[in-house]
């Protein structure tokens, strides 16, 4: 079975708390800027748009996206910014546009622009900083490193340099957040900046690349947390959707672990930990205690993953969920993780015709978004609109050129519920004989037995899933597929066992 070439395995993955939108949705300055002393506006939002590597040179993009998510990230800590997610910004990467009409659409009173290049064997960073209300200049500086590889010291120098020229208020701490760096290796540096740009795109393949990078940063610098927290990340992806669970979920909490004892703050590998908690340990408690500790880990969250709503949708509190996403997305109004993720929430409380406009909406962000396709064909499927349910199914592999099991088997489904069976059961054929060779969680195939009606391989389909800690059990109580067996014995006692 071929395999995904478009990043989609972190924004699928089905469980970071919805609570992490409340502690962030209440942590957003949601008034407007203030006037300053002497009739100055306060710049209180800030959107940090990719940076552009210069003459459009392929081997530095992965530095200029990874200084842009490493200045996203470091400014997001401070309480009196408010800062516009990767997720929103990255919707304008390689886009011309004025930035008044930018900072409009985010909702931002500054922007900030970047170029990456070298000269004469030296990194070179050009920046601006833009007050969006009269587009005048707040900050425009060039930043230059020697050697080329040296470009660390810089981000920290340009996050200063912000919090200066807005005049901020920071305490002692924020300002030595800034001014720290993980690493004093360059080359550690580098090869993390490397392990990022392949974690991004999301495929199996590019995981394990992101894997290796990470430990030739750490073979550089054993101590370097973000490279930590990125391994975690990346067997974290691995197992949610590609790998088996119990070969993946464990790395992923031994190095979330060994990021936090060398920077107990870092939210990268905090998020780690509590979706691991989540996913494979069912452990609720412990989930919600890591996650919701710190409003910057609670924007980490909605930044790296999508179906954020599954906790408190699982716990009866939809409506809740639905409420602080929408608060989300006023701090954060260009995400498609977002929109998607509140079609997630409609398609779980059976509000179907919502489901699919908020999918759309994700859609008019991003047509290449893939887990709204993914919406729209569930949502479509429970409407028995099969036709379009397929059609907005098959529209995945047109656009990425292969087959994913989890759609595949959401294909399967549609078929069998339309009476399609022989199509159905050749679907799940071919994905029996894709399991002897790679891993397909048990819980989409039996989605697959579900629609076909054979209940006694649906349970036992399930029963392997939980076996295995298939992280698609979190959705056991919501996933209205399974509305025909709620009341049977064993389905409540699996129930029980994931602890809801």
């Amino acid at each position: 079975m071929k395999r995904p070439q478009r990043s989609f395995a972190a924004v699928l993955a089905l469980g970071v708390l919805a609570v992490s939108a409340l502690v962030w949705a209440l942590s957003v300055n949601r008034g407007g800027p203030s006037p300053a002393p002497g009739g100055t506006v306060n710049i209180d939002s800030l959107a940090v748009l990719p940076f552009a590597s210069a003459g459009g040179d392929s081997d530095k993009e992965y530095v200029a996206d990874g200084i842009t998510q490493t200045l996203v990230s470091s400014l997001s800590r401070l309480p009196n910014l408010k800062v516009i997610s990767r997720n929103s910004v990255f919707a304008f990467k390689g886009k011309t546009s004025d930035a008044k009409s930018i900072a409009q659409r985010l909702g931002v009173s500054a922007v900030m622009t970047g170029t990456v290049r070298e000269a004469d064997g030296k990194t070179v960073i050009d920046i601006e900083l833009i007050n969006a209300r009269d587009g005048s200049l707040i900050l425009s500086h060039q930043y230059l490193q020697a050697p080329a590889s040296s470009v660390l010291a810089m981000q920290s120098e340009i996050a200063q340099d912000v919090v200066r020229k807005l005049q901020l208020k920071v305490t002692g701490e924020d300002q030595r957040q800034l001014a720290a760096v993980a690493t004093t290796n360059s080359q550690a540096y580098q090869r993390y900046l490397k392990g990022l740009h392949f974690a991004r795109r999301g495929t199996p393949g590019s995981l394990h690349q992101a894997i290796a990078s990470f430990n030739e940063a750490l073979a550089l610098d054993p101590k370097y947390p973000q490279a930590y927290a990125g391994l975690a990340q990346a067997y974290l992806e691995l197992g949610l959707l590609f790998e088996a669970p119990h070969d993946t979920m464990p790395k992923a909490r031994e190095f979330a672990n060994q990021a936090l004892r060398l920077d107990p703050e870092l939210p990268e590998a905090r998020i780690a930990l509590g979706v691991v908690s989540l996913m494979y340990d069912w452990d609720w408690d412990a989930a919600a205690k890591v996650i919701t500790a710190n409003a910057a880990w609670s924007r980490a969250a909605l930044e790296m993953f999508s179906c954020s709503a599954h906790i408190l949708e699982s716990t009866g509190k939809g409506p809740e969920a639905e409420r602080e996403l929408r608060r989300a997305l006023v701090a954060d109004p260009l995400s498609p993780i977002l929109k998607a993720e509140l079609g997630c929430g409609s398609y779980y409380r059976r509000k179907y015709e919502a489901a699919i406009a908020e999918s759309r909406d994700a859609l008019d962000l991003d047509p290449n978004y893939i887990p709204a396709y993914w919406g729209l064909g569930r949502a479509y499927g429970q409407k028995k609109q099969y036709r379009e349910a397929l059609n907005e199914l098959n529209e995945v592999e047109r656009r990425t050129g292969f087959a994913i099991p989890l759609i595949t088997a959401e294909i399967a489904y549609v078929y069998a519920m339309s009476g399609r069976t022989v199509e159905a059961r050749a679907l799940l054929k071919q994905l029996n004989a894709g399991a002897t060779k790679e891993f397909v969680d048990p819980y989409i195939l039996a989605t697959v037995h579900m629609g076909l009606g054979d209940t006694a391989a649906t349970l036992a389909a399930l029963e392997q899933a939980y076996t295995l800690k298939s992280g698609f059990m979190v959705s056991l109580v919501n996933e209205p597929k399974w509305d025909g067996i709620r009341s049977l014995p064993q389905f409540k006692d699996l129930i029980k066992r994931v602890g809801f």
